[in-house]
């Protein structure tokens, strides 16, 4: 057991508030995993799609300013 191991079973523990057994413990790490690498996707897509809005709302910008 990595210390990686030990701390997400601590905070599991304490988020979750449970002791599981080994086997529903791995079934829950895999649905963690699942869920935290959906949070990291979204997250990055939303990163994304806000720099490319901050680079439009520039480039009007700069389009309005050379206009005047």
């Amino acid at each position: 057991m990595t210390i990686m191991d030990m701390a997400e079973f601590k905070l599991r523990e304490e988020f979750f508030g449970l002791r599981a057994q080994p086997l529903k413990e791995r079934e829950e790490s895999k649905q963690l995993v699942r869920m935290w690498q959906t949070i990291k996707r979204i997250t990055l897509m939303c990163l994304l799609a806000g720099s490319f809005m901050f680079y439009y709302v520039l480039d009007k910008m700069n389009q309005a300013l050379t206009v005047l």
